[in-house]
C-alpha cells in the first residue's frame, strides 16, 4: 500500500511539472518566432514522452541560438528534478532567476531553496535536525562523535586480528544478549584500550585471563582499565558480556539499526547499520582503520527460525529446548559495520559457479512463499557474475562464495 501511494503521489508531481512546461510553452509561442517555437514544441513531445535525456540534448542545442533564454534553463531544471537530479535542478532553476525569470514563484522558491536542497539530499542518510542551519547545514559534532572516529592512543596501542561474536535474539523484547571474545595483538605495552557499545546496550561484565577487569564508559566508548600491564607484541583476548535494546531503524537501511516484523505467524528480524556504526548492536573496536583477518558470527535464534549471517555456515545446534545457534565463519578481513544478520523462515538455493579457476558457491535465502519466483529471478546471477569478472577480475571472497537473501516479494 505504501509503495502504490508513492506512485500516485509521483505521477501527480509528474503531472503538476508538465502542466507547468504546457503554461510555459504558451507563452514561449506568443514571444518566440517559429525557429524557437517548433524546437520547444518538440521537447514538450519529448518530455511527454518521458524521454527526459532527449529533452536536455534538445534544450542544450536551443541554447546555442539562445544562450540568455530563462525559460530554457527553468524548463532544463524542471527535467533534472524528474530525473532526481536536485543539484542540477537547483542550478538551472538558480539561473533561470538570474536571467529574469518571474514566473511559478512558489516553485522556483522550493527549488532554489538550501533548505529543500540539504533535506533531499540528506534524507534516509542524516537526521535533519541535527543539521545546523547557521553553519551552512554542517552537522554538529561533539565529544561523541570525536571518540567515535579519533585514533586515540587507547586504540592504537592494539590491532583486532579476531572476533568471535555470539548473539542471542529474542523478538518478544525486541530485544538481544550475548557476548564478543575480541582477539587482539599490542602494538605498545598499554593497560588501557577502547572498545565501543551504543550506551543503550549494558555491559555485565568484562573479563581478561579468567579476571574481571575494571572499565569506565563515555557516551559509547567503553575503556578498559587492565589490573597489569600488557606488553608490546603480546596476542591477548577479552570477553564483553553485554544485553538490551537495540536501536530500531527508523527507514531501513540508510538510517539504520535492526527490524522487527511480526504478523501472527512468524517474525523476521534484520539489522543494517553500514553508517550508524557495528557498535549500535555488538561491542567491538569501531573504527574503519582496523579490521579482524577472520570472524566468527554465533547468532542464536528461536527454534522454529534460521540465522543468516556473514560467510559460511558451520554448525547448526540446538541450544535448548527453545532455541538454536548458527555457526557462521568469515575467513576474510571485514569491516565490522558490513557484520549482520537476519532471523525468518528461509528456504536456501544452492548452486555452483566456475570459472577459469575453479569453482565457488552461491546460495539464496528466500522467504517460502517467495521460493518458485526466486528460482527464475535468480537464474540470472551466473551471467550477472560472469559480466562482472569479465569487468572486475574475479570475485574476491570465492571461499566464501557468494550469499543473497531475499525478504521481499520479487518482481519478474
Amino acid at each position: 500500500m505504501i509503495l502504490k501511494t508513492k506512485n500516485v503521489k509521483k505521477k501527480l508531481i509528474t503531472i503538476l511539472i508538465l502542466i507547468l512546461f504546457s503554461c510555459n510553452f504558451s507563452k514561449a509561442q506568443t514571444d518566440k518566432g517559429p525557429f524557437y517555437n517548433n524546437r520547444f514544441n518538440d521537447i514538450l513531445t519529448y518530455i511527454e514522452n518521458k524521454d527526459y535525456y532527449t529533452a536536455i540534448k534538445k534544450m542544450d542545442e536551443l541554447l546555442h541560438s539562445y544562450p540568455n533564454d530563462a525559460l530554457i534553463y527553468y524548463n532544463r531544471g524542471v527535467v533534472n528534478y524528474l530525473l532526481n537530479d536536485y543539484i542540477a535542478a537547483r542550478k538551472n532553476i538558480e539561473k533561470a532567476k538570474s536571467l529574469g525569470f518571474d514566473q511559478k514563484p512558489n516553485f522556483v522558491n522550493f527549488i532554489t531553496s538550501k533548505e529543500y536542497l540539504v533535506k533531499i539530499l540528506s534524507k534516509h542518510y542524516i537526521d535533519f535536525a541535527l543539521l545546523n542551519p547557521n553553519k551552512n547545514y554542517k552537522q554538529n559534532f561533539g565529544r561523541k562523535d570525536s571518540l567515535r572516529g579519533a585514533l586515540r592512543p587507547e586504540r592504537t596501542c592494539y590491532d583486532v586480528y579476531y572476533y568471535n561474536l555470539t548473539v542471542k535474539v529474542l523478538p518478544s523484547t525486541k530485544s538481544i544478549e550475548g557476548n564478543n571474545v575480541i582477539y587482539f595483538k599490542t602494538t605498545q605495552t598499554t593497560n588501557r584500550i577502547q572498545i565501543d557499545l551504543s550506551q543503550n546496550l549494558s555491559i555485565s561484565s568484562i573479563t581478561w585471563q579468567g579476571r574481571e577487569q575494571k572499565f569506565t564508559r563515555i557516551d559509547d566508548a567503553v575503556f578498559i582499565n587492565f589490573d597489569t600491564f600488557i606488553q608490546n607484541d603480546k596476542k591477548e583476548s577479552i570477553r564483553v558480556n553485554y544485553a538490551g535494546k537495540p536501536r530500531i531503524a527508523p527507514s531501513p537501511p540508510w538510517d539504520a539499526g535492526f527490524v522487527w516484523k511480526h504478523n501472527r505467524f512468524n517474525w523476521w528480524v534484520g539489522v543494517s547499520c553500514e553508517q550508524l556504526g557495528a557498535s549500535s548492536w555488538w561491542p567491538c573496536k569501531d573504527h574503519l582503520s582496523d579490521k579482524p583477518d577472520s570472524m566468527t558470527i554465533n547468532v542464536q535464534v528461536p527454534q522454529k527460525y534460521q540465522a543468516i549471517a556473514n560467510g559460511n555456515l558451520r554448525s547448526t545446534k540446538p541450544i535448548s529446548t527453545q532455541y538454536t545457534n548458527f555457526e557462521w565463519f568469515v575467513s576474510y578481513p571485514i569491516n565490522s559495520y558490513g557484520v549482520t544478520f537476519y532471523m525468518g523462515k528461509f528456504d536456501n538455493i544452492n548452486e555452483k559457479y566456475t570459472n577459469a579457476n575453479g569453482s565457488y558457491s552461491f546460495d539464496y535465502y528466500v522467504l517460502h512463499q517467495h521460493l518458485n519466483k526466486a528460482k527464475k529471478f535468480y537464474n540470472q546471477m551466473k551471467d550477472i557474475v560472469k559480466i562482472y569478472e569479465d569487468l572486475y577480475g574475479e570475485y574476491p571472497y570465492k571461499n566464501d562464495g557468494l550469499g543473497i537473501w531475499q525478504k521481499h516479494s520479487l518482481e519478474l
